[in-house]
This record gives C-alpha cells, sequence and structure tokens, in this order.
C-alpha cells in the first residue's frame, strides 16, 4: 500500500502553483503571500490587520500557492524530514507547520477498504510528530495499513453475510436458554475480521465457540 501512496503523492497537485500577480486573488493578496513567505514568522494579526482579511490568513494562503509554500509541501510529503528540520529549513515557527499542511485525497477503483469492503476513498494524513502519514477511509473512518481488491471484498461481504445470519440464530438461541452450567444469562463475543464468536458465562467458566456444542451442552443440562 505504502507504495502506491508515495506515487500517488509524488504526482499530486496540491492547487495549481500561482506563477504570475495576475493570477492572485488581487495585487493586496499577492503582497500578503510575499510578505509571509519572506518572514514565515511574521505577525499573523499584522497581516490580518494590513490587508483587511476577515477569516484565517492561513485560508488565504492555502487558496494562493506560491513557488515558496509548493517546495515546502513537497519537502514535508518527501517524509524525510522531522518538525525541527522543518522549521530550521523554511523559517516557519513549529506551531504554524500543522496549519500550512494539506490533507490529500485519494481514490482508486482497484483499492477497496478491508474493513468496510465498499469505500475506495480515502484521506492522506500527514502526521508532524512522526514525519509519517496514515489512510483514513472516507465511509467508516478507520485507519488503513493495506486494501483489498473488489473480488475479496465481494467475498468477504458473503462471508459475513453468513456469519450475521450464524450470529442471529446464535442470539435467538441465548434469548431461550441460561448457562447449561449454573442458570445465569448469556453473553456473546463476536468478531468479524476473522468470523469467530464466543458464548460465554460472566458467573462460571463457561463458553463455547461453536453453535453445535453450545446447544449439545444446553439439551445435557435439561
Amino acid at each position: 500500500m505504502e507504495e502506491k501512496i508515495f506515487d500517488y503523492i509524488k504526482k499530486y497537485k496540491f492547487i495549481e502553483l500561482k506563477n504570475s500577480v495576475e493570477e492572485y486573488d488581487s495585487i493586496d493578496i499577492f503582497n500578503l503571500v510575499n510578505e509571509f513567505w519572506e518572514d514565515p514568522g511574521i505577525s499573523l494579526k499584522y497581516l490580518k490587520d494590513k490587508y483587511y482579511i476577515v477569516g484565517s490568513i492561513y485560508t488565504v494562503l492555502k487558496n494562493n500557492i506560491s513557488e515558496q509554500y509548493s517546495l515546502f509541501l513537497k519537502m514535508v510529503w518527501s517524509l524525510d524530514f522531522s518538525s525541527k528540520e522543518l522549521t530550521e529549513l523554511t523559517g516557519i515557527p513549529s506551531k504554524r507547520l500543522k496549519n500550512l499542511i494539506f490533507d490529500i485525497e485519494y481514490r482508486d477503483k482497484t483499492s477497496i477498504c478491508p474493513f468496510c469492503y465498499e469505500s475506495d476513498s480515502y484521506v492522506i494524513k500527514y502526521n508532524l510528530k512522526y514525519s509519517s502519514f496514515q489512510c483514513e477511509c472516507n465511509m467508516c473512518k478507520k485507519n488503513i495499513t493495506y486494501f483489498i481488491t473488489k473480488k475479496e471484498a465481494e467475498e468477504l461481504r458473503e462471508k459475513n453475510k453468513s456469519f450475521e445470519e450464524t450470529i442471529g440464530i446464535i442470539k435467538q438461541g441465548m434469548d431461550m436458554h441460561d448457562c447449561p452450567n449454573c442458570d445465569n444469562k448469556l453473553y456473546l463475543y463476536t468478531d468479524y475480521l476473522d468470523s469467530s464468536y464466543i458464548i460465554y458465562c460472566s458467573k462460571c467458566d463457561y463458553s463455547s465457540n461453536d453453535l453445535a456444542s453450545f446447544m449439545t451442552d444446553v439439551q445435557k443440562s435439561k
């Protein structure tokens, strides 16, 4: 997965680089952007007051990518530099780094989420503390460390459907029967990742991970 994501990041265009004054939202924005990148430690309040900015300076900067900003983003997403090194090399105060870093949207029809089996859409988030990234599914919001294929997703959906039917039968049996050892309430633990379950009693040491064995135990206890 990492190699695929790295290749994507290398080719990713954050926002089209603005190379001339005419491409900026206004001459004031052009001047603001230049003034910030000449001194990334400059007071943001000073810039807001000087250029009459309503809202966040960071939003203005992200909407007007300069050459310096582009170089900074390439450094960040190369994953070769720590936050300390980024500050030393760019002059950007450490507390401002996270506000200047973009999340990256990623979508690939061949890369399916291994948790929800549906999504092919993700957000790549930069981890400033570890100079690394994590990939989060846009549908189930879980962190992804690997992808599965469409075929694997279909097979897993069918497997889960069968597992859910089994769990439904187990719950019906548990509603009708208590622990075959001590007649106390039974509980159910399920793990959808490996389609396993455990029927257990919290009052004694009874447990079973097989429906047929559980029903046999129940019959014997009568």
